[in-house]
């Protein structure tokens, strides 16, 4: 029944990249259960310049209002996100060798 649940209520791309476009985030990957994985530690990363942007808060309650699912996230500055990237960190590692999907900008 959760499978279900989630697979009807997950948003498609363009969706999610309308909700983040006004954040100007470089990179926006949907992992976890808005990728239909159930292995993934974190269901949102966004890397920005402003991570302490309070229209993230929103933009990720508009995600859970629709997926309809508690979403875990992960919130990088752009020079951290290619620190951890060179530094093989595990969390990062656990996004991308899981199922994934790039919404906004190129990982």
């Amino acid at each position: 029944v959760q499978d279900f649940v989630i697979s009807a209520t997950t948003p498609n791309d363009q969706t999610l990249a309308s909700f983040f476009r006004p954040l100007t985030a470089h990179l926006v990957v949907a992992a976890g259960t808005l990728a239909n994985e159930t292995r993934g530690v974190v269901d949102i990363l966004i890397v920005t310049k402003r991570i302490h942007d309070p229209r993230i808060a929103k933009v990720i309650k508009k995600v859970e209002s629709t997926a309809a699912v508690p979403v875990r996230y992960l919130v990088l500055e752009v020079s951290e996100y290619l620190a951890r990237r060179e530094g093989f960190d595990r969390v990062l590692r656990d996004i991308f060798d899981f199922k994934h999907r790039v919404i906004i900008g190129r990982a």
